[in-house]
């Protein structure tokens, strides 16, 4: 048995800066709103293994390393905000789901995206890990 977690992509509402991450609960997109006082939403998700979330997320910040940004709370370290410069780079929410696409299919990985349906999310109670595990094709779709 695994252990399931997403990764997300998401534009940050109040300056269009694109984000991504990794996140055993999505609900978890309301922590985004604290830094800003702006809701935010994630535009994309990925459901999949930890192991394979983890090599999605290691291998585009390890492939990307040179547009990225990163912001770290200081003193406890408890968060990192990671994402594209836009200074640096014009990659959008898209390229990096068509990025994540790929390399899901050439990994050969169980990954699945998240339905249409289902974003962007912003926290709707209905789209729980319990849910998904219940009813994976109410959710989910194979890339």
């Amino acid at each position: 048995m695994y252990n399931w977690i997403f990764f997300y992509i998401m534009v940050m509402s109040h300056n269009g800066k694109v984000g991504f991450g990794l996140t055993k609960n999505p609900e978890r997109v309301d922590d985004y709103t604290a830094h800003c006082l702006e809701d935010q939403c994630f535009r994309f998700l990925f459901f999949g293994p930890e192991d394979e979330i983890e090599d999605i997320e290691g291998t585009f910040k390890q492939t990307h390393r040179k547009i990225l940004i990163k912001k770290i709370k200081r003193k406890s370290k408890k968060w990192r905000l990671e994402g594209i410069d836009p200074k640096e780079s014009s990659m959008t929410a898209e390229d990096v789901k068509l990025w994540t696409e790929n390399f899901i299919i050439a990994n050969n990985f169980k990954t699945q995206r998240v339905r249409d349906a289902w974003l962007p999310y912003s926290g709707d109670k209905r789209f729980s890990r319990k849910n998904i595990t219940i009813s994976p094709e109410l959710y989910l779709e194979q890339i």
